[in-house]
């Protein structure tokens, strides 16, 4: 039976991407309809009009690249059903009821040295809960739950624990962005407001993970802080929907380069007990510092001004003490957090013998790896450095809120 083996080798010569096994039900379909007809034929009814024209060769090659396309598209049809498309939405529900995540950060692809590692909790309301990240390249912990924050600090032995209402923004901020369920809810939420282009590559054979590209502009990345374009790269799981891996790429001249890689472990599996609970790990001769308390009354009152107004004021208050050699005022409002800081930058500030401030510029964005809220703002004065000569000197504050109290702006750091 010729036809029939033509029909067999037409199938297995398909060009379409197909595996063995949907070669066979198209096949095997094929091959069933080509028996009916031979039955038919075979019981002596007279032969329909098509069958005639059959007889003709070019009627044939006609019939058999009818049938060639009609076996393309039949396996073409198969093959996009088993692979359905990706929406956003699908990674969003395939984590809505998980509670725990757990994330890993290094600095390339192939890179097993960890540059961090956090783990997020969400309550049954689905809102953060806990989040704790390890610092391995500051030697650092820091430890959030439900608004206390705890930082310890490895090098020099501290532990800082209070409330603060810009470090529960930016933790919060943390697992909105990173977690595998609130990460895909910031793409679609910022991607309304028009600062991210989101574009999903999906292959065609349903193995290869799908890509979730995210391009934001200039100063668009990160909350309150400058940033440089980036490109994030978001690597989903075809079958389950959900993130196996995040590549963040800074872009500059045309090029990108990888600036790490955070990758998902461990999908919605409980952790050890007291993963949140710093007590047991902490030694026994740490120094602990209550922010809320060592703070007090430092910095200068924001009221109703804006972030710019209240860093210039800041600024001029400052150096406006220092002018008045009120240098207990001048130290509330740089601050500090023990005698021995107080009395050295007390001797600091006496020695300065500031005469006139000349200029206080608009403030700037503040450079990476600044405390959230800071701003940068350079400035001129004037100081005395003998009897009769004066100089004129520049230097660059960097104002922002009280740690603990929010309300009250000082100076975190002077540059000159």
């Amino acid at each position: 039976m010729r036809q029939a083996t033509d029909i067999e080798k037409l199938v297995v010569n398909l060009r379409h991407p197909a595996d063995a096994g949907m070669h066979d039900r198209i096949l095997g379909h094929l091959l069933d309809t080509w028996r009916q007809h031979q039955e038919q034929r075979s019981a002596g009814r007279r032969p329909a009009l098509w069958e005639i024209l059959m007889e003709k060769r070019i009627t044939k090659l006609s019939l058999a690249a009818t049938a060639v396309l009609v076996v393309v598209l039949l396996v073409s049809l198969l093959t996009t059903s088993s692979t359905p498309a990706y929406a956003l939405d699908q990674t969003v529900e395939a984590t809505r009821n998980m509670r725990w995540f757990h994330l890993k950060y290094c600095r390339a692809r192939e890179d097993d040295t960890l540059q961090r590692e956090a783990w997020v909790e969400r309550g049954d309301d689905g809102r953060v809960r806990n989040v704790r990240v390890n610092f391995h390249d500051q030697n650092m912990t820091e430890v959030w739950r439900q608004g206390h924050l705890e930082t310890w600090n490895r090098g020099n032995n501290t532990l800082l624990v209070g409330e603060d209402g810009y470090s529960t923004a930016m933790m919060v901020n943390f697992a909105d962005r990173y977690d595998p369920r609130g990460a895909i809810e910031h793409l679609r939420r910022t991607e309304r407001e028009g600062k991210v282009r989101v574009e999903v590559e999906q292959s065609s054979d349903g193995v290869r993970p799908v890509m979730v590209t995210a391009t934001y502009e200039p100063n668009t990345f990160l909350v309150e802080r400058p940033s440089p374009a980036v490109r994030e790269l978001f690597f989903v799981d075809p079958r389950t929907r959900l993130i196996q891996s995040a590549e963040i790429y800074l872009r500059k001249d045309g090029t990108s380069s990888l600036a790490g890689v955070w990758r998902y472990c461990d999908y919605n599996q409980p952790f050890q007990p007291g993963i949140f609970d710093l007590q047991g790990e902490l030694p026994p001769d740490i120094k602990r510092i209550d922010i809320n308390q060592a703070t007090a009354g430092f910095g200068v009152e924001r009221g109703g001004l804006t972030k710019e107004e209240i860093a210039v004021k800041v600024i001029r208050d400052f150096f406006q003490a220092l002018i008045a050699r009120d240098y207990d005022e001048a130290l509330r409002i740089y601050g500090y957090t023990d005698a021995e800081a107080k009395a050295a930058l007390r001797r600091n500030f006496e020695s300065w013998h500031v005469v006139r401030i000349v200029a206080i510029d608009a403030p700037l964005p503040p450079p990476p790896q600044t405390a959230a809220g800071t701003l940068r703002v350079p400035c001129t004065i004037e100081v005395r450095k003998d009897d009769q000569t004066v100089e004129v000197q520049r230097y660059t504050l960097y104002p922002c809120p009280v740690l603990g109290h929010n309300d009250h702006w000082w100076v975190q750091r002077i540059d000159r």
